[in-house]
């Protein structure tokens, strides 16, 4: 979020997103959490996980099916179809879930750069974020200390 000549976020912004506006970061992150629920409510309905599961039960899940239709396409030699291949690729990106800019720490979400690096090395990089975001500084909502201080 921005409010004047600040930038709220969750941890930071890497720079590596530095051209990114609030609404395309908001954007990535929104659909990131859609295909979350979207594969979730796949796997409900399959029957192979709770409505209560948590990230675990459902990385488990969707790598179990992933197995049983390896298994399938090793037996009989036939791929699947559109909808099976839809499904392989929802699986395949649940079971990939530490590339998910949600959960990275590199990513949109979590990255602590700003916070930990030293100033000294890293005064350029900041600097051209702050620039790209056109404020004066950003504002976290809670990142770990160096110092284990506020």
């Amino acid at each position: 979020m921005r409010v004047d000549n600040l930038l709220f976020m969750h941890a930071g912004l890497n720079p590596e997103y530095g051209d990114l506006d609030t609404d395309a970061i908001n954007e990535r992150v929104s659909g990131e959490l859609q295909k979350y629920d979207a594969a979730k409510q796949t796997l409900i309905d399959m029957e192979m996980i709770t409505p209560y599961a948590d990230l675990k039960d459902l990385v488990q899940a969707a790598d179990e099916k992933l197995q049983q239709m390896l298994r399938q396409l090793q037996a009989t030699g036939e791929k699947p179809d559109r909808a099976g291949q839809d499904l392989a690729r929802r699986l395949e990106w649940v079971v990939n879930y530490t590339d998910w800019q949600l959960l990275n720490g590199e990513g949109l979400l979590w990255f602590r750069g700003l916070a930990l690096w030293p100033e000294a090395e890293h005064a350029e990089e900041v600097a051209a974020v702050l620039e790209k975001q056109g404020v004066d500084h950003i504002i976290v909502g809670h990142t770990t200390q160096l110092a284990g201080e506020i």
